[in-house]
């Protein structure tokens, strides 16, 4: 079975980007054309990789160290970015809801008309828009009082509509985003409509969103690169979690670090917990219910690990674009971080590797000109992004680089809301759901030269594939978002604190 290539379809989920072409040459034997690391070279990113081993960093971030930033992916069960996140505040506002109850929650709002709008006073517009989404608050903004861009998104052709899995939405398009535009601080702007003056205020979170829908208007015909496949199964199961006093089944076990080899005992685990879970609260997803009933759950889970299209990027491939993208470039780009069917998209920021001293035997299957291999372990560290588009007004990097009270108030507001939710147990340390990382553990194989011709991976956690997309210009919906937007000016000195 060839390794399905990436085809990004704007309707997809939580990414699928542009019709991508790559070059069916591969640098190494252990590699196929999917994963050539010049897959990342083009008219507009030329490079020239380093391969060998000794002559790549151990260590890199980009250079802006104001980029990228958290947002929310933006879900399409909520309505993506016609989500009134601001309306839902709330911390003890549980979000996990039935299919009709977000249809009643999020697809249902009935926007302001202008008249609606005038006959307020200038306290009430303020109350009332500040809840609105981020495209209705620039609908107002450009006086579309239509909502043009509300319905468009609302449209069951974009994709969004609450029957969607909760991991499906926008990650792709804040990436790109987050990796091309510096952090937007909030704004408030003011427009003339029949003599009246009203007010607009748009949070941090707003304008992220808009650059972000501005991505996704643009994805699919933007000249994308792409490094790796899709991954179309499922062969990581869930764990237990606490919400409410009740146990229920989180998404998914952390199995960060854990070795590949770790599968089948992590599927026992859950066969275990999830009858446990089924007898006492009966709060069991239909999915991981029917997977209970499947003969040998363990070596299906194993035989689907072990698809081609579902091992992940070659581990050669990774290091060496990860190595002089951050390392020697001091340039981020984007990878899936979940190697099964789902699709969760982060802008990879920084990197730490440790090469061990220890012999590593080559592979059975290592390329042909490889002879020695060596044993790496690394930490790569991305922007993370939420369920909630949390940072309700105030920028998320801000307390990296000064005290901010008003935004720890926010920060700790998310945070009690992910404990009401069952999503943690204890309240985590700034930056955690912020800035992120992911711990790798892979073997490189070396020529006579000392490059890297070709990895196997150790760790059961891989990206599944990396990518780029080229920055560009505001598309005609949102083509007022430039006077909105406004990047957050940090100190020439200022010290990050990550």
């Amino acid at each position: 079975m060839q390794k399905k290539f990436i085809q990004f379809v704007s309707s997809s989920a939580c990414l699928i980007a542009s019709s991508m072409i790559v070059s069916g040459q591969a640098q190494a034997a252990s590699w196929n054309g999917y994963n050539n690391p010049n897959n990342f070279s083009s008219s507009w990113h030329p490079i020239q990789y380093t391969y060998r081993l000794q002559s790549l960093p151990a260590s890199g971030r980009v250079a802006n160290e104001d980029t990228p930033w958290s947002d929310s992916y933006w879900p399409k069960q909520r309505g993506a970015m016609g989500y009134r996140w601001f309306k839902f505040q709330n911390e003890n506002m549980d979000q996990d809801v039935s299919a009709a109850q977000r249809r009643e929650l999020f697809f249902s709002d009935t926007s302001p008309s202008k008249k609606d709008l005038l006959n307020m006073t200038a306290d009430q517009q303020m109350e009332i828009i500040a809840k609105l989404s981020p495209l209705e608050k620039y609908s107002i903004y450009t006086k579309d009082f239509k909502y043009s861009l509300v319905k468009q998104f609302h449209n069951s052709r974009m994709g969004n509509n609450p029957d969607r899995a909760y991991w499906e939405g926008y990650c792709h398009a804040w990436t790109a985003a987050a990796l091309h535009h510096r952090e937007p601080k909030p704004v408030i702007k003011e427009i003339e409509v029949n003599g009246k003056t009203i007010k607009i205020p748009f949070g941090s979170a707003d304008i992220k969103a808009l650059l972000t829908a501005n991505y996704s208007l643009q994805f699919v015909d933007n000249q994308n690169l792409a490094i790796g496949g899709v991954c179309q199964k499922r062969f990581l199961y869930p764990t237990t979690k606490m919400k409410k006093g009740v146990e229920v089944m989180a998404s998914y076990a952390d199995t960060d670090g854990a070795l590949d080899t770790d599968l089948e005992k992590l599927v026992a685990k859950f066969k275990v917990d999830a009858r446990r879970v089924q007898a006492s609260s009966k709060d069991l997803d239909s999915e991981w219910a029917n997977a209970l009933n499947m003969n040998n759950l363990e070596a299906n889970a194993r035989k689907n690990a072990e698809d081609p299209a579902c091992k992940g990027v070659n581990a050669g491939t990774f290091h060496i674009v990860m190595a002089n993208q951050l390392g020697l470039m001091k340039e981020g780009f984007g990878f899936d971080k979940t190697r099964d069917v789902e699709i969760w998209n982060q802008p990879a920021f920084k990197y730490e590797s440790t090469i061990s001293d220890q012999p590593v035997a080559l592979p059975a299957n290592a390329a042909p000109s490889a002879v020695k291999a060596v044993a790496v372990s690394t930490r790569i560290y991305y922007a993370d992004d939420t369920d909630y588009g949390w940072a309700f007004w105030n920028p998320t990097l801000t307390n990296l680089f000064s005290d901010d009270q008003a935004f720890m108030g926010e920060y700790q507001q998310y945070q009690r809301m992910l404990m009401n939710q069952g999503d943690v147990t204890e309240m985590p340390t700034y930056p955690a759901h912020i800035l992120d990382y992911s711990n790798y553990k892979y073997i490189l194989e070396l020529d006579a030269q000392g490059n890297i011709v070709g990895g196997e991976w150790l760790t059961l956690d891989r990206p599944d594939f990396l990518w780029m997309m080229k920055a560009k210009g505001y598309v005609s919906e949102l083509k007022a978002l430039p006077e909105l937007y406004e990047p957050i000016q940090f100190p020439a000195n200022a010290q990050v604190k990550i």
